[in-house]
């Protein structure tokens, strides 16, 4: 997860609980070993600008502001959303009914019983996005299963008031991986814009584990299948329940001790072009992804870094 400019990274090794930092996830991580008092479950882990916070397997509310000593909130939750700036956005359950909660509570806060077809669990990571056009930050979540069990490959909105279904064009999955990055178009005059990009990545189904990509580039309104350079590389696996963090780093920054991989040939009729030298100021976007699952349980203890090929191309003078 990233917080506060850093990456933080909780694991569960040989029963014991252990927190890595580091400034970009391909640097040295300083590892401590976490002394905590309750069994926390990461899958639930969320941040805000000022606080992270996590679940026990109780579903009681933990919260840190270095990751190591974490506090007991007395309250206790069916699930962590997401957050908007400090507000965290929360499910309680009370019996079977389950509704909108936020954390810390707004004076005045009503719970609102969510929606039969609203997820309860295995949806993804909120994205949050703003522009100038909205009054207020706005989230986005996708997939999961509902109370019923059910899986789900809904996107559902959050407006900064209320949620909303936006639409249905996914196919159903829980442990998606949903991010934001880029990708370009290039008009009839040979113009090329860059345009903000949704991404929803792998997840679980009821009978294995996915590698489709599904993109966006009108904020969620609509959903194709990414093409044949949009696809993750056979030498990735389908996985569900991976995390992935966004860092800025130089084009051709190598590290000794990861193992590079093959980039995939570029198809024919498109241009080659010279791609960022080693001295190059310009940095390009990394996607890293964590982990993740093929079945429940069943974790791989992997980070895996790439981009689009275009980023790495040096811009035209």
């Amino acid at each position: 997860i990233k917080y506060q400019e850093l990456v933080y990274c909780f694991m569960t090794r040989d029963d014991k609980q252990l927190l890595a930092i580091a400034t970009h996830p391909a640097d040295e991580w300083q590892i401590t070993e976490l002394a905590l008092s309750f069994s926390p479950n990461w899958q639930s882990l969320r941040a805000s600008d000022e606080i992270m916070a996590v679940l026990d397997n109780d579903n009681n509310l933990y919260t840190s502001t270095d990751g190591v000593n974490w506090e007991n909130t007395g309250k206790n939750y069916a699930a962590l959303i997401g957050c908007i700036g400090t507000e965290m956005l929360t499910l309680t359950r009370d019996g079977e009914n389950y509704y909108h909660d936020k954390y810390p509570q707004p004076e005045g806060f009503t719970p609102q019983l969510i929606s039969p077809k609203f997820p309860v669990e295995g949806f993804s990571d909120m994205v949050t996005y703003n522009s100038v056009w909205l009054s207020s930050p706005q989230g986005m979540i996708v997939g999961g299963r509902t109370a019923d069990g059910k899986l789900t490959g809904a996107l559902w909105g959050y407006d900064g008031t209320s949620w909303a279904l936006l639409n249905n064009q996914i196919s159903a999955r829980e442990g998606a991986s949903f991010f934001t990055f880029v990708t370009f178009f290039t008009d009839d005059n040979w113009v090329t814009s860059e345009l903000p990009t949704w991404f929803v990545v792998g997840g679980l189904n009821e009978n294995s584990s996915l590698r489709d990509v599904w993109v966006s580039n009108n904020y969620g309104i609509t959903w194709q299948k990414g093409d044949i350079s949009m696809t993750l590389p056979g030498y990735i696996n389908s996985r569900g329940y991976a995390s992935v963090v966004i860092c800025d780093e130089p084009a051709n920054t190598v590290y000794d001790t990861w193992q590079s991989v093959d980039v995939l040939p570029i198809p024919q009729g498109y241009r080659k072009l010279a791609t960022y030298s080693s001295t190059s100021n310009y940095l390009v976007p990394y996607i890293y992804m964590f982990g993740g699952s093929y079945s429940i349980g069943t974790i791989y203890d992997q980070v895996w870094r790439g981009t689009i090929n275009r980023l790495r191309f040096e811009p035209i003078p």
